[in-house]
């Protein structure tokens, strides 16, 4: 049997169209990828930028979190809530020269502030945790103006996506395919980057409000009756009786209870209102007949 390579033709390039969109791509894997037209090439270029910023993210990570954990004397991956617990203990043992303790957030800057002043025996360890939140902070705010910068590139991308045909027509082959297969790769990957993004900020701002936690000592807020609104101050207490030495004072008799008297019925009226008259009977009806006796 023979095929006819007016079909043939066409098929094998449509197999071979989507065997490139199922396999493997370059902007997948992390690499650069070229297309060798300008304005595609800058475009995958600026996709490969923050590709190499998100590979970062966990090494700058660590780093923010170094001088704490080194100073906890734990481990590089030790769980967020070990370095919150650890730290709790540790700022605790030293309330005594502490009295109360917090760590204060203004913008990016980070400040651990203590009752009396003193950071004691834990001097070292409170800048380890000034460094580490703001290092954190400043993070998380790095992170926020990644969105903006993804949804520009993806308008891009998909501005060059419907001309990729008729761009890379006059190379011919597999290029006008391969081309196209690259954009939709680097959409899925800036999608996944973007959410990722948000997922880090989240994490690092929690992480700093649990250090906030951690260290907030010996300043107990003073309990609010439940039935008043947050916002009602209790009333001041009485002061106490003042002592003048003479006796006190018996208290003044009170006044008997008056009688109250009620009112005297009214007599009845002298001249009662006559009772309405009946009505008069009705007159029999005429029959028409003459009576006789």
């Amino acid at each position: 049997m023979r095929l006819n390579a007016k079909w043939l033709l066409p098929a094998v390039a449509a197999l071979a169209a989507c065997s490139l969109l199922a396999g493997p791509s370059r902007v997948r894997e992390g690499a650069l990828y070229r297309s060798g037209e300008p304005q595609y090439d800058a475009y995958f270029k600026d996709v490969h930028e923050v590709q190499l910023v998100a590979a970062n993210w966990a090494d700058e990570k660590k780093a923010s979190r170094k001088p704490l954990v080194d100073a906890l004397e734990l481990t590089q991956d030790a769980a967020d809530s070990t370095i919150a617990q650890l730290l709790h203990e540790k700022v605790e043992a030293a309330q005594s020269s502490l009295g109360t303790a917090k760590l204060e957030i203004v913008g990016d800057d980070a400040h651990f502030v203590t009752g009396t002043g003193s950071r004691g025996s834990i001097d070292a360890l409170a800048t380890a945790l000034e460094t580490t939140a703001k290092s954190e902070l400043a993070r998380a705010h790095k992170l926020k103006d990644l969105p903006s910068r993804i949804d520009a590139l993806l308008k891009t991308g998909h501005e060059l996506e419907p001309h990729a045909k008729e761009d890379f027509a006059k190379v011919g082959g597999q290029k006008p395919y391969e081309v196209k297969a690259e954009l939709g790769a680097s959409f899925d990957v800036l999608g996944s980057i973007e959410a990722n993004a948000k997922r880090e900020v989240r994490g690092a701002e929690a992480f700093v409000a649990d250090l906030q936690r951690a260290v907030a000592i010996g300043a107990a807020p003073p309990a609010v009756d439940a039935g008043a609104p947050p916002s009602a101050k209790p009333p001041p207490p009485k002061p106490p009786p003042v002592n003048t030495g003479a006796p006190p004072k018996p208290p003044s008799p009170k006044p008997p209870p008056v009688a109250v008297t009620p009112p005297p019925p009214k007599p009845p009226a002298d001249n009662p209102p006559p009772p309405p008259k009946p009505p008069p009977a009705p007159k029999p009806t005429s029959t028409g007949e003459v009576f006789n006796p």
